[in-house]
């Protein structure tokens, strides 16, 4: 029975290479000579995998699964070992809050940019929230998101100016070079419309008349008969002579 889950536990190649074992020991030994060696670069594996995850298009759980499981292979290469003191100076709880603390940075690293201001705040805290807080706070941020929009990116997002709209270009005629129409609606192409340019037609009679109402009332004075040329001479020569004959006043002193 145990033969058979060690045959089953491993790939197909190796169990082929030790399924002729006839004691279950034995295959477990020939495993152990044969892969318990080069810890060191299962452990550089590991630790490289740890800083390249990304969340990516992975939801919050998915992501911390995948990155639980090489936390999980990490650990049973750093196996600690126990205090001198039988654990009563507080050594051992030390170094176990700086790896859960390492954890959850190495969880916060890995989110998406848009977790920034929720990952800012929890940095912010002193001592930093174990990892299963830190894990559902993230989860419950998530969760509000899929249920309507952020506050603080609606915040963030209301500050900003709003964007002026663009005009819309005139129309431009590429046959006539007439703004206010296309080429498609030209009416030197397609004809004038029944009744267009009436209007200006019917103004302009009436600008004429206007004019010759105003040049005929200017020129509508009679003309002057002889009589009255002749006496309109004589007055002003009398005028003239008068204003030539009276001397120029004096200053007396």
């Amino acid at each position: 029975m145990v033969m058979s889950w060690i045959l089953q536990s491993v790939s197909p190649d190796i169990a082929k290479s030790i399924m002729f074992q006839d004691k279950a020991v034995d295959m477990w030994n020939e495993l152990h000579d044969r892969f318990n060696h080069g810890d060191g670069t299962r452990i550089f594996e590991l630790q490289t995998s740890i800083s390249n995850l990304k969340q990516g298009d992975s939801n919050v759980t998915s992501y911390f699964t995948r990155l639980k499981s090489i936390w999980d292979e990490l650990r049973e290469f750093q196996s600690f070992s126990p205090c001198v003191c039988g654990c009563t100076c507080g050594a051992m709880k030390k170094l176990q809050d700086c790896y859960n603390r390492d954890q959850t940075i190495q969880f916060l690293m890995g989110l998406n940019e848009s977790y920034a201001q929720v990952r800012a705040q929890i940095l912010l805290h002193n001592p930093i929230p174990p990892l299963s807080t830190v894990f559902s706070m993230i989860v419950q941020e998530e969760r509000q998101r899929s249920l309507g929009t952020n506050p603080i990116i609606a915040a963030t997002s209301s500050s900003r100016p709003p964007t002026p709209k663009a005009k819309k270009p005139r129309p431009m005629c590429s046959h006539c070079k007439k703004p206010g129409h296309w080429v498609d609606k030209c009416y030197f192409i397609h004809g004038f419309p029944p009744g267009y340019g009436d209007k200006k037609r019917s103004e302009e009679p009436s600008k004429v008349a206007i004019n010759q109402n105003t040049s005929s009332s200017i020129g509508s004075a009679p003309p002057m008969t002889h009589d009255q040329v002749q006496e309109l001479i004589t007055l002003l020569s009398q005028s003239l002579k008068q204003s030539i004959e009276t001397p120029p006043l004096q200053n007396s002193y």
